[in-house]
């Protein structure tokens, strides 16, 4: 008797899990849209986790790439035309490249020095293109908003060279030209 009832203990205590389980609502952890921070401790790659910290991002997130980080070529490797929030490069030396991307919110270069390049198509929607006062950033994709400024093309200001006019006030955003 004891030998049959030990199954069928076990499988109550597993049926009695799962039951609580269910209940609780616990799942798998998903990443949620948030900030995430680039690292670059594996590889050049946006899918790998580990370059993020542990979590690759998914859309809707806000991208930081920082000064200081292990690997600044980075590749776009996820979905082309993923929608982000935001792009901020806090460190010169970046050379962004990769598949199609948009944004919802600002691309942003915050570091006072150096250059940094974005070679992606990105579409900004109504977001803006800011680079703070010292600083170059070379945009080689063609990047378009619905306000109707397009690189590379002549009818947005600030465009000479896909980089930031140094004459420019400080943290100026890139705005269209008026017709």
């Amino acid at each position: 008797m004891l030998v049959s009832s030990r199954p069928s203990s076990l499988r109550a205590i597993f049926t009695a899990l799962v039951v609580v389980v269910a209940l609780l609502g616990i799942t798998a952890p998903a990443q949620a849209a948030g900030t995430a921070t680039w690292t670059g401790t594996d590889s050049e790659l946006w899918s790998d986790p580990d370059n993020w910290g542990g979590v690759a991002p998914t859309a809707g997130s806000d991208l930081v790439f920082p000064a200081g980080a292990s690997r600044t070529a980075t590749v776009n490797d996820l979905a082309p035309g993923t929608s982000f929030g935001s792009i901020t490069i806090a460190g010169a030396g970046y050379d962004i490249s990769g598949t199609s991307l948009a944004l919802t919110g600002a691309l942003s270069a915050t570091y006072t020095s150096g250059t940094s390049v974005v070679d992606i198509d990105t579409q900004l929607g109504s977001a803006t293109v800011t680079v703070a006062a010292g600083s170059t950033l070379s945009l080689n994709g063609t990047v378009s908003s619905s306000s109707g400024c397009h690189w590379p093309a002549a009818e947005c200001s600030r465009s000479t060279a896909h980089s930031r006019d140094p004459s420019a006030s400080p943290a100026a955003p890139w705005p269209a030209r008026a017709r």
